[in-house]
This record gives structure tokens, sequence and C-alpha cells, in this order.
């Protein structure tokens, strides 16, 4: 098994963007409201006759339209919130697979996990889920851009995010069924070969690792596209 480097995990989401927030100065510049950048949008068209900002404001008409467009304020929130989760997941994957190992190893050796052992996996086994959980829920509100030629409804499934979001849920209802400390133990108890067990159980977690850390680059895009904000600067 390739061991993912350890890092402390840290279970304090930023949700500062879901909560209400008290009036207090702002650290960041003042941004350029979406209401000001259609305009000069307009006063640019109306000064040269030239509209080489038309697909810019396309994609802002589409995504107002479908109640897209997030703030700067709240895409920075998001954004550190991926930065948490994803310098917090390798921690725990790798904690998650040792905790594993530890207890099959006293069920192949006819000794039963004692309670602190119990606690340990099932209080890795909650963070974890917790994390990818919370990563779900921003993948769920920051879609892929609509691809071309692509008719709405068909085959969705073939969607490079889609496809990696139902593998993340499908990843996480198998940590819930199978790795959970009774459940655990009663597989391993019952198997006739516990290390093949083991193997398939940690290859699955390693399966998920991977799929987790490449959707996360993925959201990263996805919630800068939603901030006409930040698509650069336009000479006027």
């Amino acid at each position: 098994m390739k061991v993912i480097p350890m890092q402390q995990p840290n279970r304090n989401l930023n949700n500062s963007h879901l909560t209400p927030i008290e009036n207090k100065p702002d650290i960041f510049p003042a941004e350029i409201s979406d209401r000001i950048l259609l305009i000069r949008f307009l006063e640019n068209y109306r000064k040269t006759g030239r509209c080489e900002s038309l697909p810019q404001l396309q994609e802002i008409a589409r995504l107002a339209y479908q109640r897209q467009l997030t703030s700067p304020k709240q895409a920075r929130a998001l954004l550190s919130d991926l930065d948490h989760i994803e310098s917090s997941l390798p921690g725990l994957f790798n904690s998650l697979s040792a905790l594993i190992s530890d207890f099959g190893e006293n069920i192949k050796n006819g000794n039963q996990p004692d309670s602190k052992q119990r606690f340990e996996l099932l209080d890795s086994l909650t963070e974890t889920i917790e994390f990818l959980e919370r990563l779900t829920a921003i993948a769920r509100n920051h879609p892929d851009a609509p691809e071309p030629g692509f008719e709405e409804g068909f085959a969705s499934c073939y969607l490079t995010l889609i496809k990696q979001v139902n593998d993340v849920r499908y990843g996480l209802s198998y940590l819930q069924e199978y790795l959970r400390p009774q459940a655990l133990q009663n597989q391993l108890s019952r198997y006739p070969n516990p290390d093949l067990k083991l193997i398939t159980l940690i290859t699955g977690i390693e399966d998920l690792y991977i799929t987790v850390m490449l959707l996360i680059p993925r959201l990263r895009e996805n919630v800068t596209r939603q901030v006409p904000q930040f698509w650069g600067s336009v000479e006027y």
C-alpha cells in the first residue's frame, strides 16, 4: 500500500459563508459589482462599436439566469474551504487505513479490539466522512460549464464532475456500511481469508482518495468560473 504523507487533520472547516457575518472591515480591496461590470461593457460597446466581450456577457447572463453567480467574498470562503479539505484529507485517509490494518491484525490473532481502538477507528471514520460530505455539497452547487453540443439530461453520467461526485458518494456509502467497528469486526471474523478482505477494504479507501484529490482542482475551477470579477481585467 502506498503511504500517503501524514498531515495533522483539523476538523474546523471554514463555514463563514454559511452563517450570518457581522459588519467588519473588509480586508480585501473594494470589489467591482456585477452591475458596474455590465455597465462598463455597454459603455465600451457604445464608444467603439466593438463587443469582443460578448462571450463573457453571454456567460454572465447564463450564470445569472441559472442563479449560479457567486460573490467574490463567498468564492474566497469556498476556495479556502477546498484548501483546508485538500490539506486535511491525506492525513485522514492515511490514519484510517492504518487503524483498519491494526484492527484487522487483532481479529486475525484472535483478539477482541478494545474500546480505545474502536473509538479511534470510529472517530477517524466520522471525521473523514464529514470532510467528504462537505466536498460533495460544494460540488452540488458548482457544476461544470455546459459542453458544446451536449444536450441537457442526456447521458449526464458521462460528465466528468458528475461521475466523480457519484464515485465519492458511492465511496461514502462504502465507508459507512463496512468500516464501522462492529461491521468491520463481523466481516473479518466470518471471512475465510481476512488478509484478502483487508486488502480489498484498504484498496477501496485508496481509490476513493484518488478520486477526491482529482475532484478538488476541478471544483476550484468551477468556483472561479462563477465569479466574473475573477476573470481578469478589461481595458477600456
